[in-house]
């Protein structure tokens, strides 16, 4: 009876022993899987580059067409000793600017919406 209630003691030891380390590799996979999605999540997308590039160039048209717009009202409200066709000039070229800058923008807008239908056919 000794002998039974010892190897029964011994074999309940082991069985919390194994369900310890069961826990503890579900644990760690959960961490390792956790880890994986999130590398995962880092691996840029098909299209992710252009995305950014898109991105970029708009907040960059952004800040050069507030800076454009800026200098543009400087000159509107500039010293009034300057000569009135002086910031008219001024004011024209800088216009010209942001002209140009909007043509750019809607230029590679159109190219990257055909560029987007020809993906998608």
């Amino acid at each position: 009876m000794k002998s039974a209630w010892k190897n029964w003691h011994q074999s309940c030891q082991e069985l919390t022993k194994f369900q310890q380390q069961a826990t503890e590799r579900l644990s760690r996979q959960q961490f390792i899987e956790y880890h994986l999605k999130k590398l995962g999540e880092l691996i840029p997308q098909a299209d992710e580059h252009q995305k950014l590039e898109q991105e970029y160039k708009q907040l960059a048209n952004r800040e050069q067409f507030l800076s454009l717009s800026q200098n543009t009202l400087q000159i509107f409200n500039g010293n009034e000793e300057q000569n009135i066709i002086s910031m008219l000039n001024h004011a024209k070229q800088k216009i010209n600017e942001l002209l140009l800058l909007v043509i750019n923008s809607v230029i590679y807008l159109i190219r990257l919406k055909r560029h987007r239908s020809k993906l998608m056919k």
